[in-house]
C-alpha cells in the first residue's frame, strides 16, 4: 500500500493508505485545510477495513488523477467499502460504495466527517430548499446546525484569503434517504470553534422494528477550493453556446453539449451555468420509477468540464462555463469553472516498506 501525494498549481493533497483520514488538501497559501475522514457502518469503523486493492490512474494529459480503493471490515458479516476519488483543478469528487457481505444488512450509515482547519471569517449554508444560503460570521462557536436535511453546500471563507467548499453529488435522494424510508431517520449536524468547522453526517439510521432491505449503497459528493492569490483566467475569443435552463442532468442537455464540444472550432464557452435541485426522474434514466427523485447537478457541470477540456486541449483551445447570477453566483466552485483548467503539477507515491 502506499500514500498518495498531488500537487497542483496552488494546492496540495494526500490520499492516506492508514489512519484516521482519507483524504487531505490544503490551498497554498491560505493557512487553511480540510479532511475526510473514514465512514461508520453500524457499530463498526473502517479504521478497522482491511485494504485488499488500491489502484492509481493517471490521466496522460495531466488534467486529473484518480484513486480507487476496496477494504473489508472483517467483523460482523463484513462490509465492503470502495472509494473512488478524483482531483483535479480546483477540484475533488468523491464516490462511495458499501455493500453488505455474506447476506448482511446495512442497518446504520455515517459518512465521512468533514473537518475544515484555520481561523474562519464566515460559513455559508446552503440546504436543498433554501432559496439562499444561511450565512455565519466569525464568532459563533459551538452546534451551529443539526437536523434531518443535507446540508446541499457548505462554503468557508477563511482568514489567510482562501476559500473551501464541500458539496453533496448528484445523488440528493440518498442523502435524504433517511426522510423517505419507513422507520428510518437522519441528522446532520455543522459545529464550530474559531478556528475549525466539523460536519458530521449521520446519514441513515434505521428504528429497530424497522424493515431493512438488503441493498448495496452508493453516496457521491465533490469538494472546490479557490487559494487567496488565484486571479481569474478567463479564455479568450471563446464561442458561447448555451443548451438552455434547466437541470444539467437532463439528456437533452447534456447530448446538446457533447455535440458542441465535439463540432467545436475553437475554445468553448457554457453560459449562464445555474445549479439547481431537480426532482425528474428521466434525468436518472428512471423515467418508470413512478415518482420523484431529488438530484443536484452541479457534480455534472465540473463532470463537463473535465471531459470538455480533455477533448478540446488536444487541439490547443479550452472548455469553461460562465456563471448564471443565481444562488451559487460567488461561489468557489462557480468561479474555478469560469477559469482555464490547470493541469496537476504533481503525483507522487510513498509506497510502505
Amino acid at each position: 500500500m502506499s500514500d498518495i501525494s498531488i500537487a497542483g498549481a496552488d494546492f496540495s493533497a494526500r490520499m492516506p493508505a492508514r489512519g484516521k483520514t482519507v483524504f487531505t488538501l490544503a490551498p497554498d497559501g491560505t493557512a487553511s485545510s480540510v479532511q475526510l475522514e473514514r465512514v461508520g457502518i453500524g457499530k463498526f469503523n473502517e479504521l478497522s477495513a482491511l485494504e485488499r486493492e488500491r489502484r492509481l490512474h493517471r490521466a496522460g494529459d495531466a488534467l486529473s488523477v484518480e484513486m480507487e480503493t476496496v477494504g473489508v471490515i472483517p467483523f460482523g458479516c463484513e462490509y465492503e467499502i470502495s472509494r473512488r476519488i478524483t482531483v483535479l483543478d480546483g477540484f475533488a469528487l468523491f464516490t462511495l460504495d458499501l455493500k453488505a457481505l455474506n447476506g448482511g444488512k446495512i442497518e446504520d450509515i455515517t459518512l465521512e466527517p468533514v473537518e475544515f482547519s484555520g481561523t474562519w471569517l464566515r460559513i455559508d449554508l446552503l440546504k436543498p430548499d433554501d432559496p439562499a444560503p444561511l450565512t455565519v460570521a466569525a464568532g459563533n462557536s459551538g452546534t451551529l446546525y443539526s437536523g434531518p436535511e443535507p446540508p446541499l453546500a457548505l462554503g468557508i471563507t477563511f482568514a489567510g484569503g482562501g476559500r473551501i467548499e464541500f458539496y453533496c453529488g448528484s445523488d440528493l435522494w440518498r442523502h435524504r434517504a433517511g426522510q423517505h424510508l419507513p422507520g428510518a431517520g437522519g441528522e446532520f449536524t455543522i459545529s464550530a470553534t474559531p478556528d475549525a468547522i466539523r460536519l458530521e453526517r449521520h446519514v441513515l439510521f434505521h428504528q429497530p422494528e424497522s424493515e431493512i432491505e438488503r441493498r448495496p449503497w452508493r453516496f457521491k459528493n465533490f469538494m472546490a477550493w479557490r487559494g487567496a492569490g488565484r486571479r481569474s483566467d478567463t479564455v479568450a475569443e471563446a464561442t458561447d453556446f448555451a443548451p438552455g435552463p434547466g437541470c444539467a442532468l437532463n439528456g437533452i442537455h447534456r447530448r446538446a453539449l457533447r455535440k458542441a464540444v465535439r463540432r467545436a472550432a475553437g475554445s468553448l464557452r457554457l453560459c449562464d451555468c445555474d445549479p439547481v435541485v431537480c426532482r425528474n426522474p428521466a434525468h436518472l434514466d428512471r423515467g418508470g420509477a413512478g415518482r420523484e427523485i431529488e438530484h443536484f447537478d452541479c457534480e455534472a457541470y465540473v463532470a463537463s468540464y473535465l471531459w470538455g477540456n480533455r477533448q478540446l486541449r488536444r487541439c490547443g483551445r479550452s472548455f469553461v462555463c460562465h456563471p448564471a447570477a443565481g444562488r451559487f453566483a460567488g461561489w468557489a466552485a462557480l468561479a474555478n469553472l469560469a477559469d482555464a483548467i490547470r493541469p496537476l503539477v504533481n503525483i507522487e507515491e510513498n509506497n510502505e516498506k
